[in-house]
Formats: structure tokens, C-alpha cells, sequence
């Protein structure tokens, strides 16, 4: 059973979640869904062209999941979520600001 996919989009989910609900401010679960895997992309192509998972033998036992593999595959989203959460909270609170000096 192939357990990365079912990881990999239960990180996404998660992270645009949290890039949805975590800052001030209304925003859309499908853009914040749509930031976090177009972000995501380009590191995990990066990512597995640097082969830091062993490669999978049929004739040798795996793990369901390396720990590699996972951070390869749960590393991207977060970060992505994470800048993405940075750069609401940063406008929001530059709102904020602009309308705590003009009242």
C-alpha cells in the first residue's frame, strides 16, 4: 500500500487550513489550497531530484514510510503554509496600524 500519496494530501489539506483560519483576517480555503500545493510543487520536484529517500527494492522489506520521505513529502506544504501565514498576518497588522494612527 502506497502511503505517500494518502500523506501528502493530508499535509496540504492541513497546511491550507492553517494558512486559512491561523491569521486575522477572512480569507478562502480553495486559494489558500491553490498557494500551498503551487508552492509546494517546485520544492518537491527539487527535493526528489536530490534523492535523500533510499530507493524501494522489491525483493527487500521497507517501512510504510521513511522518516526522509516524510519530511521530503510534509516538509514543502508547511513551509509554504508557514510563509503564506506570514505574509496575511503581516498585512493584516499593517492594517491594523494604518487604522489605529488614522483614528
Amino acid at each position: 500500500m502506497a502511503l505517500g500519496p494518502v500523506v501528502g494530501c493530508t499535509v496540504v489539506f492541513a497546511c491550507a487550513g492553517w494558512a486559512t483560519f491561523a491569521p486575522v483576517g477572512a480569507f478562502r480555503f480553495a486559494k489558500s489550497l491553490a498557494i500551498v500545493f503551487v508552492m509546494s510543487l517546485p520544492l518537491w520536484f527539487f527535493l526528489a531530484s536530490m534523492q535523500f529517500t533510499p530507493r524501494r527494492i522489491k525483493s527487500v522489506e521497507h517501512p510504510a514510510m521513511y522518516p526522509s520521505e516524510f519530511m521530503v513529502i510534509a516538509g514543502p506544504p508547511v513551509l509554504a503554509a508557514a510563509m503564506l501565514t506570514a505574509v496575511r498576518a503581516r498585512k493584516e497588522s499593517a492594517a491594523l496600524i494604518r487604522q489605529d494612527s488614522a483614528g
